[in-house]
């Protein structure tokens, strides 16, 4: 078993949080072989230095509370069943998308379509 611990994220495109009307919010996809898992959408924890107060527990626990460099916290844990042929081969995929909220007073409508926002390879045979 492989478990992948996402914490926070800094995403220079999404840098000034949230917005009032249209809401941007990373989510990370994960794969390995032939699966592939997704985390919840991201919190944005602001970047001032009341943030570490917004910080979800885990994260204070692990000393990963979000920063003006990360405001963006996961906090999911992923966890995929591998062999030896899967550390061996490419690694780890992680692909950050961002999805885009709505929101007219109590009325929010969630856009479909996932926007890519960037991606990188993980070398597993370096851990």
């Amino acid at each position: 078993r492989i478990s992948v611990r996402i914490l926070s994220a800094s995403v220079p495109k999404l840098a000034a949080g949230p917005g009032l009307l249209v809401r941007q919010r990373p989510q990370a996809e994960v794969s390995l072989s032939e699966s592939s898992k997704e985390t919840e959408l991201a919190q944005f924890s602001g970047s001032s230095s009341s943030s570490q107060q917004h910080s979800p527990d885990w994260a204070l626990q692990g000393g990963a509370a979000a920063s003006a460099d990360c405001p963006w916290s996961f906090g999911d844990t992923l966890v995929f069943t591998a062999c030896l042929a899967d550390v061996h081969g490419p690694g780890l995929k992680v692909r950050l998308r961002s999805q885009s909220d709505i929101v007219f007073g109590p009325m929010r409508l969630e856009i479909a379509q996932l926007e890519d926002i960037g991606s990188c390879r993980l070398d597993l045979r370096r851990w």
